[in-house]
């Protein structure tokens, strides 16, 4: 039995076109494009990973139990950070500085919580988080703020 031809219905110019859309699909792809396309990848969250820890402190018995305090900084933003435990799970109570009207979750490898609305103030709290690491995403709209180091809670 023969296969049906792609083409069929097409005109002569559609045939054409269509057989040089085709082999042009069906090439290989230059190792330099491949690699510039891995670099434009790389640099689609420049802003967010620009946000890394840079102080960790124990405040174990001062806050509560395994509390610390952890500082994100980003480009003209910076997150503070309380992590406590309760009931075995993480809670994190957050300010953004400067205070601007956003949105803030968290993330894990295979599961994201709803945003929280940030306060006027820059106040945020959340509960709830699983075991394990996970990371904070700030958003204004549809535009990334802040995106944290990934934390162990």
């Amino acid at each position: 039995m023969t296969e049906p031809d792609p083409f069929d219905g097409l005109d002569a110019e559609e045939r054409a076109l269509a057989a040089e859309l085709s082999e042009a699909l069906s090439a290989p792809v230059p190792p330099a494009t491949v690699e510039g396309a891995r670099a434009a990848f790389a640099w689609r969250r420049f802003d967010e990973e620009l946000a890394t820890l840079i102080e960790s402190e124990s405040l174990a018995g001062v806050r509560g139990d395994d509390a610390d305090l952890a500082f994100a900084d980003a480009v003209g933003h910076r997150i503070e950070l309380n992590l406590a435990t309760e009931s075995g799970r993480t809670v994190v109570t957050g300010q953004l500085v400067p205070p601007v009207p956003a949105q803030v979750r968290w993330e894990t490898g295979s599961a994201a919580s709803p945003a929280v609305d940030i306060d006027e103030f820059g106040y945020f709290h959340l509960t709830a988080l699983p075991a394990g690491a996970f990371r904070l995403v700030v958003t204004a709209g549809d535009r990334t703020l802040v995106c944290t180091d990934w934390v162990v809670g």
